[in-house]
């Protein structure tokens, strides 16, 4: 039973990750792009002599790299405040992969598929843009935490 939820679970996240990297409603191109990471990141990983999955791997990266609370800003009087708001999981790992595809096409390799292979082994190791950006996320929300009972 855990099995199959955590199969429909890696769909689901990989339907959504692949419609946040298409562009110009190219979703076949954006589909490749993606199985060629996953083939760069098993090889990657048979190099290493790790046995585990990069559909596992992927899923771990998407929930690990995506930010807990995000500021939002609300109006106090004439003031605009900065409130920090907890996430549900769909949201997270939504932004998680727009941070994960900005990395991936700021690097500089051969294609695309490459760039987001190298990206998430990066995220892996705890570097890249998304780990970065979840850090300064979760300063400014605890910077805020005293904005959070309006």
């Amino acid at each position: 039973m855990a099995q199959k939820n955590e199969e429909l679970m890696y769909d689901h996240f990989k339907d959504l990750f692949i419609k946040i990297m298409m562009k110009h409603g190219k979703k076949s191109t954006a589909e490749s792009i993606f199985e060629e990471a996953l083939m760069e990141l098993r090889t990657q990983l048979l190099n290493e002599e790790e046995v585990l999955n990069p559909k596992e791997i992927f899923m771990d990266i998407l929930l690990k790299s995506g930010p807990i609370a995000i500021v939002k800003s609300k109006r106090r009087g004439r003031q605009s405040v900065q409130v920090p708001i907890i996430l549900n999981t769909e949201r997270r790992v939504a932004i998680a992969s727009k941070w994960i595809i900005e990395g991936a096409r700021a690097r500089n390799d051969r294609s695309m598929g490459l760039r987001l292979a190298k990206e998430l082994l990066a995220l892996r190791q705890g570097q890249g843009k998304a780990n970065k950006n979840q850090t300064l996320m979760h300063k400014q929300a605890f910077a805020n935490r005293f904005n959070a009972n309006l």
